[in-house]
């Protein structure tokens, strides 16, 4: 999910052989990550759909991990709301599955620059994260799984969530 220009799956450490499906609303960063992944010696595969909306089913099941980077701070809402895409991620995952990633909560950036940052992203519509917080996060995540780590490095904070509740 929110492939940007794909670096996170362009650098991650994979098995020889993996499938990678890539899930965005915009064809055009899944081509472009798409074309990235070639020779990376893994199969690509590409589904449009919205984190707001369970997982096409084209996409298939039993999924080793999912990987939601920077996306949930763009999603408009709050987590009592956007947070239905944890539950729809649960239900594709694998039992012994993992879902993870990082999000940017609505906190006072330390630094100057991530303040400014901030303010011009929220100002063009760029960042949803009003009402983003911890705890929000948090009980979002442990509506869809058993096992929920909640991490902050600097101003972005990073979950990873096991045990998928069906």
């Amino acid at each position: 999910m929110g492939l940007g220009r794909g670096w996170y799956l362009v650098n991650a450490r994979r098995v020889a052989g993996a499938v990678v499906t890539l899930m965005d609303l915009n064809p055009v960063p899944m081509e472009h990550t798409r074309r990235r992944l070639r020779g990376k010696g893994c199969e690509v595969r590409a589904v449009t759909g919205n984190v707001l909306d369970p997982v096409p089913d084209s996409a298939g099941i039993g999924f080793d991990s999912v990987g939601v980077n920077f996306v949930m701070h763009c999603v408009p809402g709050s987590f009592a709301e956007k947070g239905v895409a944890f539950a729809h991620f649960a239900r594709v995952l694998a039992k012994d599955g993992t879902l993870f990633g990082s999000t940017i909560l609505n906190q006072r950036p330390r630094t100057l620059f991530g303040r400014a940052l901030t303010a011009a992203y929220t100002r063009v519509g760029a960042f949803n994260n009003a009402a983003d917080d911890r705890v929000g996060l948090e009980a979002a995540l442990r509506a869809a799984f058993a096992e929920v780590e909640i991490t902050d490095v600097g101003d972005v904070t990073l979950f990873s969530a096991q045990r998928p509740l069906r």
